[in-house]
């Protein structure tokens, strides 16, 4: 593993490092400083001792720069990660729906604050106060009320995507409505009642948008309950990198600690990705992907990262087309 990140140092490229106690920051650091390197930390294990990074940030940027596209796929990625389907025999309406409004309430805050009627800071603290507004009866703290919402919806075209999207809840009966925002803030809290993740969105000094054609080094340090950001966040590194047509390196250490990433497959193909794991079977979880076109046609360094004698055609019974599935991946670290 170290000398494939020593060749993306020696061309100056851009890297983006899952690194699950800093070691490779602490190994790297002094160097990556004297190649002059932009490096930001992003600690969700310790946030406060960062330079923080705000995930509405560069969903703003999309926004304003009139970017509709990979807007409305950031976004439905971000809800994917936030909002899973835990078991798939309980009903899908109550994470569905908590997508949807998660999704619309976060176009309307954008075009809310665009218009100057919602003026706080955007990150996921205001998102949260829009969502509640739709629940409560009297003013709160932001000035909102639980017309707020209701109001905002009902004056845009019925075409409009946010009022196709908020209609059916905030025009839902009131236990209906009341148990999707419940479900919604359900799984929002889990990552807003950290007090230190909350203020360091607010003081965030890294920005997505900021990452440079070269020399860029990105070090994120996850936290398991908080490691559904990790993947939001790569997903808007390679979204912003694939834009622009940077180069990006991405190294995913412990590989098998970060939850399922549907969004593999962009990763891959827009990406040179190295990847460890400790648990040998644990890339059976992403048997389906037909690796072998992507060993084709990406920039994954087999030789360096695993060897090809790792890998072997998948019977076909189990699928309806052969695949390539990865039966060890141990890298070397030392």
């Amino acid at each position: 593993m170290k000398e494939s990140i020593q060749e993306i140092l020696d061309k100056k490229e851009n890297i983006f490092i899952f690194d699950s106690s800093l070691k490779y920051y602490n190994y790297y650091g002094k160097q990556l400083k004297d190649l002059g390197y932009e490096t930001k930390i992003v600690n969700l294990e310790n946030p406060l001792l960062s330079d923080g990074w705000n995930p509405i940030d560069y969903i703003r940027y999309l926004y304003d720069n009139n970017e509709q596209g990979l807007l409305i796929d950031s976004i439905e990625y971000f809800a994917e990660e936030i909002f899973v389907k835990e078991n798939p025999k309980n009903d899908p309406y109550w994470i569905d729906s908590a997508r949807s409004l998660f999704i619309g309430s976060t176009l309307l805050l954008l075009k809310a604050y665009e218009k100057e009627i919602y003026k706080k800071p955007l990150d996921l603290n205001s998102l949260e106060t829009v969502i509640s507004s739709a629940s409560i009866k009297v003013n709160n703290k932001s000035g909102l009320t639980s017309s707020f919402l209701r109001n905002q919806v009902n004056k845009l075209e019925r075409k409009n995507i946010i009022r196709r999207l908020l209609s059916p809840i905030v025009d839902a009966p009131s236990e209906t409505r009341s148990s999707v925002i419940s479900v919604t803030l359900q799984k929002l809290n889990m990552y807003l009642y950290r007090e230190d993740f909350s203020k360091s969105m607010s003081n965030a000094k890294f920005k997505v948008e900021d990452i440079n054609k070269d020399k860029t080094a990105i070090f994120v340090v996850g936290k398991k309950s908080l490691n559904p950001l990790v993947n939001v966040l790569l997903n808007q590194v390679i979204t912003h990198t694939n834009k622009n047509n940077y180069k990006i390196n991405v190294i995913l250490d412990s590989f098998d600690t970060l939850p399922i990433n549907s969004n593999i497959n962009d990763i891959i193909t827009n990406s040179n990705l190295l990847i460890s794991v400790s648990d040998n079977n644990y890339l059976d979880y992403y048997k389906g992907i037909n690796l072998k076109k992507y060993l084709k046609e990406s920039n994954i360094v087999c030789n360096k990262t695993y060897p090809i004698k790792e890998l072997e055609i998948v019977e076909e019974e189990y699928f309806d087309y052969p695949v390539f599935v990865l039966k060890s991946l141990m890298i070397d670290k030392n």
